[in-house]
């Protein structure tokens, strides 16, 4: 794309030259600040209302609110100092990441919005400042507001640091023509990404129909079957057993930990927050290497260790529901487990280690967690000997070792496809976040976008 004719240098190191007949200004000149001082809690939060509950679990991650977002809260809530409007950009002034620090937000609704904690809302002037083009500047200079991020597990930034940001000041017409070349273009782009997440999806479940077909039917689709004697999975194999998980596998339930205990660095608390759809991440925790004790041995954690969390959600929210498998791996080996979860290990000779783990990744076992959840308000519970009266279906050994590398080599063609497409949407995001850039900062020349939706470049 072409550039201006002449440029000039900023005198701002990170905007570099910008053309000529642009002027820079401080964020003061073209918004205001409002700092969020308004929590909302999660079970407050309502699917209708009087105004739109800004909060920051719920902003976190996305960049526009418009009428998808459904969250709300009424009178009791209400701040004059705290009302958004359309145009106003929603900024994340608190985060676990520094990358994620200064995220921004556009609001798209012509409704009240009211701004909660752990945010800054820019308000701005628009007599000098289109707001989509602010919003859009603001994906740019975040990046040097989290130079002042402050913290060490959670980073922020104050109203104060955001009146040292600079941004460019074209004309308001030109600002306009901006703002217009990026929503045409970002909107191609997001629709992209969009279908390949879409694509993935369709991959991963393609990848648990594989998996709860072998671990519960087997291989052969000309086996003699006979009843399982469970509602919710029909028949099995002829030779296939139907054994309770007790006999199958040994478990120990976590260790509760004191906050006295905690460390930054030292051997891996696994807590089960850090326990979703066969994962184990988000590490925070840990015991220092110098404060180990006899008693902590006893959830002492193996590579193979297959993790279940007792405690969590109700299981509509699959995301969260109690009952999330963890794998330990080589990188977990010798860690700790916390409270509200339990470890279990097969017996061996009795059980394959693979084909029991992904046994309890299956849809059939999803459905077992959900029949024993107990539910006390929002909050779901599974009883261990619950857990471990729980029916499971196996083949013998041999069998059980062909169907993991069934499930592994089919599963590992599908990664591939999916390690591809990822490849792909980072690239495109990053081609977006430098389109951006561009835009704003006038290394590209867009002035003939001046009335939107205009279908060529």
């Amino acid at each position: 794309m072409k550039k201006y004719p002449k440029y000039k240098n900023s005198g701002i190191p990170w905007l570099g030259e910008i053309p000529d007949e642009w002027a820079i200004i401080k964020l003061t000149g073209v918004c205001r600040f409002v700092r969020g001082n308004s929590s909302f809690k999660k079970d407050e939060l309502l699917s209708n209302g009087t105004y739109v509950a800004l909060q920051y679990g719920k902003t976190y991650k996305i960049d526009e609110v418009d009428e998808e977002y459904k969250f709300y809260v009424n009178d009791e809530f209400y701040k004059d100092s705290q009302i958004v409007n359309y145009g106003d950009i929603i900024f994340i002034s608190t985060s676990e990441t520094i990358e994620d620090l200064g995220h921004s937000a556009f609001y798209r609704r012509n409704d009240l919005g009211l701004l909660g904690g752990e945010q800054m809302l820019l308000k701005p002037n628009k007599n000098t400042v289109n707001e989509k083009y602010l919003y859009y500047s603001s994906k740019v200079f975040s990046k040097e507001l989290q130079k002042y991020g402050k913290g060490v597990k959670v980073y922020r930034f104050n109203r104060n640091d955001l009146k040292t940001i600079y941004t460019t000041i074209p004309t308001i017409k030109e600002q306009t023509a901006i703002a217009n070349f990026l929503d045409y273009k970002l909107e191609k782009i997001d629709r992209f990404i969009s279908k390949k997440k879409q694509l993935i999806e369709l991959l991963d479940e393609q990848k648990a129909a594989i998996l709860n077909q072998a671990v519960t039917k087997g291989l052969n689709p000309n086996a003699q079957m006979k009843p399982s004697g469970i509602e919710w999975l029909g028949d099995i194999p002829e030779h296939w057993e139907v054994r309770k998980l007790k006999y199958l596998m040994v478990y120990f339930k976590g260790f509760a930990f004191k906050s006295e205990d905690f460390s930054d660095n030292g051997i891996p608390i696994i807590k089960v927050s850090n326990i979703k759809n066969g994962v184990i991440k988000k590490l925070t925790t840990y015991i220092a290497f110098d404060n180990q004790r006899d008693e902590f041995e006893s959830v002492r954690l193996y590579r193979g260790d297959i993790i279940i969390s007792t405690v969590g959600s109700k299981p509509e929210m699959l995301n969260s529901a109690v009952g999330q498998i963890g794998i330990i791996d080589d990188y977990l080996n010798k860690s700790y487990l916390n409270q509200n979860t339990m470890c279990i290990r097969p017996i061996k000779n009795a059980i394959n280690e693979d084909f029991a783990r992904y046994f309890l990744m299956s849809k059939y076992m999803r459905a077992s967690f959900d029949s024993i959840s107990l539910y006390i308000v929002n909050q779901a519970y599974l009883l261990v000997d619950e857990i471990m009266n729980i029916k499971v279906v196996i083949p013998n050994i041999t069998k059980q070792q062909q169907i993991v590398n069934y499930i592994e080599t089919e599963t590992t063609k599908i990664e591939k496809i999916i390690s591809t497409i990822e490849k792909e949407i980072a690239l495109v995001e990053e081609y977006k976040t430098a389109l951006i850039a561009e835009a704003v900062t006038g290394k590209i020349d867009v002035r003939k976008w001046s009335e939107p939706l205009i279908e060529n470049d």
